[in-house]
């Protein structure tokens, strides 16, 4: 998975760990994207919205940095369209749900341990313009999915 890109960390952790490989349509993120803290919970988040938007079968190439406009418009859509009266909330649960079972399928078929290592210049070659190398704390991207219920 030597496509981790440096200077959108989130979107790089995404590539690390999404239960479905390193996809861009999996939780591809702009959120402060050149820092080092906060990008694993940037990256949980953005693959939870994205998980609940493939589950509708709605195609979104990428998301804004502030979600809570379209969640709202999904949830409105639903609501309307079969009658119920379901909040964000519900709809972010069908998102954990999905990367739930992804990770539970990954992990009967050994599709978990099928990842090499990233090379080390995905670590340490400095992106131009900015200079910016993917930095984030593989310690910290291991814990991604321990704060799925958390959530």
């Amino acid at each position: 998975m030597a496509s981790i890109p440096g200077p959108t960390k989130a979107t790089g952790v995404t590539y690390a760990t999404s239960p479905m490989g390193a996809d861009h349509t999996a939780g591809l993120s702009y959120k402060n994207p050149m820092a080092k803290e906060g990008q694993v919970d940037t990256s949980l988040n953005a693959q939870v919205f994205l998980g609940m938007v493939d589950s509708m079968g709605y195609c979104l190439l990428a998301a804004t940095i502030k979600p809570q406009p379209l969640q709202e418009f999904l949830v409105n859509l639903i609501n309307a369209r079969y009658g119920l009266d379901i909040d964000v909330g519900d709809l972010m649960k069908i998102g954990k749900e999905t990367l739930q079972a992804e990770l539970k399928f990954n992990e009967g078929s050994d599709f978990h341990t099928a990842n090499e290592p990233d090379p080390e210049f995905v670590r340490s070659e400095a992106l131009a313009p900015t200079g910016s190398v993917f930095d984030v704390d593989q310690a910290e991207i291991d814990s991604i999915w321990s704060k799925l219920d958390n959530m």
